[in-house]
């Protein structure tokens, strides 16, 4: 399961009103044999935070308190296969906007999408509801993504 970098940020961040939120809930998937990982999406993302000075919505760590994270959780390697996949179905889709702040386990079911992108949500739900227990592939991905 990948860990999200909202969540990772709030880790970092000990005054943040959801710093609890996130630990309790890596602790509890963590009890529950997830196993928690990042990729090197996470870490980028994470970086440009991070790093920024406090004075312009930063962190403002230093370079080697940042690149502690990568211990927190294994790091997952990233694939070329994954880029191609993902940007077939935003297009197809005609995806735009922000979907990052939605997390993808909340989603609406097919039956409950209205919004103009409703076929890739649809699709989404029905990935993360087919592989919510069990381990996925990037061909499994591109299954479900040309079945659609």
């Amino acid at each position: 399961m990948l860990v999200d970098t909202s969540t990772l940020l709030r880790t970092l961040q000990t005054a943040h009103p959801q710093r609890e939120t996130a630990r309790v809930a890596i602790k509890a998937l963590t009890a529950l044999g997830y196993e928690l990982h990042i990729v090197p999406q996470n870490l980028m993302e994470l970086w440009v935070v991070a790093t920024r000075p406090v004075s312009q919505n930063g962190f403002g760590l230093s370079t080697v308190e940042a690149t502690r994270v990568k211990s927190m959780f294994p790091l997952l390697p990233d694939t070329p296969a994954i880029y191609p996949v993902w940007e077939s179905l935003v297009v197809r889709y005609q995806v735009s906007g922000n979907l990052r702040t939605m997390p993808v386990w909340s989603l609406p079911c097919k039956s409950t999408v209205s919004r103009p992108f409703s076929p890739f949500i649809a699709l989404m739900h029905d990935y993360v509801q087919t592989y919510l227990y069990k381990s996925a592939s990037t061909e499994d991905f591109k299954a479900l993504s040309t079945s659609t």
